[in-house]
């Protein structure tokens, strides 16, 4: 990647002085240790979900072709914040279906499995971070991200009142290795007991977000889906890559959950003849806390 080893020691400097202010926070005789935050991860947290897509999105990115897929998960967070989560994908494919998307996936009982730990933590008042790694079990060579095998990614997320600011720092690596930072804006609109007294909440929490980075990942996809022999545009420098839109409703009652969500992913400054059109998308992801 184009980047200068200065820009990698200012994120190193980053990380570890947000890290070592959230250990700050956490101590006893902090009052920020006191806001909503840390009430939330003062909690012990056992999740399992289903999910549902229409098509697989990375980054703005797919493979040409829909790959809808369910994907069973689990999650467990601890009063600390420390947390593991579990999913399993699978791509969803009929028999009269002969693309090559779906003959791959059809080799496979699993298409992918990931666990993913990480910790959760509080900086100041109104602000939250975590930084986690997952690693990537990938049996479909098919999927958009076949290539990646390990993740590294903090966030830092300011609630200004209005909108809330997501800041994400990832690092991808596997056959090839890709850094990016994306930027979300988004807001939460609730309404309260719309059914029960005081048991369930409706949310409607639209975000934006302009991703920029290297995109080694999606030229060495092509490449080998393709068998091209080389690509003629340099991939390793970093640009805006990707915009993506989401517009979910979620209806919470008890510890259920459900959330339907429509999704737009729109791709920049793609390799010449490496093309994604702008395409959008349905998921819907269930989820039962006990």
């Amino acid at each position: 990647m184009n980047i200068k080893p200065s820009f990698w020691f200012l994120m190193l400097i980053f990380i570890a002085g947000s890290v070592a202010s959230a250990i700050a926070n956490h101590s006893a005789n902090d009052s920020t240790s006191n806001n909503s935050n840390s009430d939330s991860l003062a909690e012990r947290i056992y999740t399992v979900g289903l999910d549902y897509g229409s098509n697989q999105s990375f980054k703005g990115r797919n493979t040409g072709q829909r790959q809808p897929y369910y994907s069973p998960n689990f999650n467990y967070q601890a009063k600390s914040g420390f947390f593991t989560f579990v999913s399993i994908t699978n791509n969803i494919t009929s028999k009269s279906d002969t693309t090559m998307q779906a003959r791959e996936a059809k080799k496979n009982s699993i298409d992918e499995w990931q666990i993913n730990p990480g910790y959760n933590f509080d900086i100041e008042k109104n602000t939250t971070a975590s930084i986690s790694f997952t690693h990537y079990f990938v049996n479909d060579t098919a999927l958009i991200n076949a290539g990646i095998k390990n993740n590294i990614d903090y966030y830092m997320d300011h609630d200004f009142k209005i909108v809330n600011e997501k800041l994400s720092l990832d690092l991808d690596w596997g056959t090839q290795t890709d850094f990016s930072i994306a930027l979300e804006t988004y807001h939460s609109f609730d309404l309260e007991n719309l059914f029960t007294e005081d048991n369930d909440m409706l949310s409607f929490i639209p975000g934006f977000t302009i991703t920029a980075g290297t995109q080694n990942f999606y030229v060495t996809k092509e490449a080998a889906r393709r068998r091209l022999r080389a690509v003629t545009t340099s991939t390793t420098t970093f640009n805006i890559i990707a915009f993506d839109l989401i517009l979910p409703l979620a209806y919470n009652i008890g510890d259920f959950t459900i959330e339907p969500a429509f999704n737009y992913s729109a791709a920049l400054n793609q390799p010449v003849g490496l093309q994604t059109k702008p395409f959008g998308y349905v998921t819907v992801a269930l989820t039962y806390d006990f």
